[in-house]
């Protein structure tokens, strides 16, 4: 298939695919708003509980994230995905149950996001394992840019609609709703009847801990791959920060009320629409290199001008914009070239490994962030929280300065 602009559009397998993953993206969008004000708005959480509900995360990544890319590696990565959806949906139903119930408790929703995020670390290895497989890796870029693109425009509508749904519904409501995308990207996912190569056989496996340790050793052994995973977790150290003081810094700080809070927030995905589109022109004019510096340190510059904003709502607001709108675009650049990039330098028996290990080593730092942030803005303020975030963003970039990063010639090649 060559690598055109509409490729991957005439690829039936592929647009099941993008379709499946565009509701699941806006379903994950509800949640990322849902959850952190279902807590606040039902449970009056304090800023150290939502910090906590962010970090709660990571205790269950530590022990199964680097055994999940064993999995993948040794099963067919589209059942392991069909499977995280439906587990995922079912975690998500109980919170609404609970609720209509009159017994939903921080402890619960504790619970559900531990566990969702086992099999989400499962899902996170799996799915870039699986791309290369449906699309081609000389189709990478493109098929990254298109799957984010849509993700974009879902996130504008999930950002929106969650802000809606807490505010004249509830935060369980919305909740319900993103179980239901869960399901619907399984659905999409069970539909797609391109055969994956066989796994393999049994007999040539090693130990499931020294398979999960050669994902370990190759990313830390290739500079290119050490440096791109290590800028990606500063980028969720960094966002945990920002992420978990977010919500709470522009409804009770700025005052903004839950609706317009969470239509700024999905105003970022037009930024982000903007940047997947970008994504590859950018990379031919300047370079693989120079993309990812570009886009990260110019990215969190931007992302400053949260913890900048003053004022009435709608002065407020419009520093709000200029984060969402240049910086989630500059940084989405960044991102689908990273993604990519680390895609097409893994052998394909290795990828599952390779992933989990980012991914682990990401969602470990997510809430580790998340965590420091909840505690700065318990001790000093959320916006001294959301100015080390959009600082950290800037400084992973550092990663990719001294690192050898080459350009695919496959991405040069393309029109």
């Amino acid at each position: 298939m060559r690598s055109q602009s509409t490729g991957l559009w005439r690829h039936r397998e592929f647009t099941k695919l993008w379709a499946g993953q565009t509701v699941s993206v806006f379903g994950t969008m509800l949640t990322r708003i849902a959850l952190p004000l279902t807590a606040l708005l039902s449970l009056n959480s304090s800023p150290l509980q939502q910090g906590f509900l962010q970090a709660i995360e990571a205790g269950p990544v530590l022990v199964t994230g680097l055994f999940a890319g064993v999995w993948v590696d040794r099963l067919r990565r589209r059942p392991v995905m069909i499977t995280a959806d439906l587990a995922r949906a079912a975690l998500l139903l109980s919170i609404p149950a609970a609720a209509f119930a009159g017994a939903l408790t921080m402890g619960q929703l504790y619970i559900v996001a531990a566990a969702a995020s086992v099999f989400t670390s499962l899902f996170d290895a799996a799915y870039p394992a699986y791309l290369p497989t449906l699309v081609g890796r000389e189709n990478l870029v493109e098929g990254n840019s298109k799957l984010v693109a849509s993700a974009s425009v879902a996130e504008m509508g999930g950002f929106a609609a969650a802000g809606a749904l807490v505010q004249f519904l509830s935060g369980p409501i919305a909740m319900l709703v993103d179980a239901a995308t869960f399901v619907i990207s399984a659905l999409s996912l069970a539909w797609i009847r391109k055969p994956e190569p066989e796994p393999k056989p049994k007999q040539l496996r090693e130990s499931a801990i020294r398979e999960a340790a050669e994902g370990l050793s190759v990313v830390w052994r290739d500079p290119t791959l050490r440096a791109l995973v290590g800028c990606s977790t500063t980028i969720r150290l960094a966002g945990g920060s920002f992420g978990a003081m977010y919500m709470l810094f522009a409804v009770r700080d700025l005052g903004l009320s839950p609706t317009a809070a969470g239509v700024i927030a999905g105003c970022g995905g037009l930024g982000s629409f903007a940047g997947s589109v970008l994504a590859q022109p950018v990379l031919r004019r300047l370079g693989a290199k120079a993309t990812l510096i570009v886009g990260f340190a110019l990215g969190g510059a931007f992302q400053g001008f949260v913890p900048l904003a003053h004022g009435t709502a709608l002065k407020a607001g419009l520093f709000l914009l200029v984060a969402q709108i240049i910086g989630d675009g500059l940084m989405t650049i960044a991102f689908v070239n990273d993604v990519s990039l680390r895609q097409s330098l893994v052998p394909d028996r290795l990828l599952g490994r390779v992933s989990a290990t980012a991914n682990v080593l990401g969602v470990v730092a997510m809430p580790v962030g998340a965590l420091a942030g909840g505690i700065i803005g318990q001790l000093a303020s959320p916006r001294a929280a959301l100015a080390a975030g959009a600082i950290g963003f800037s400084l992973a970039s550092l990663w990719v300065v001294a690192a050898p990063i080459r350009t695919p010639v496959s991405s040069l090649s393309a029109p």
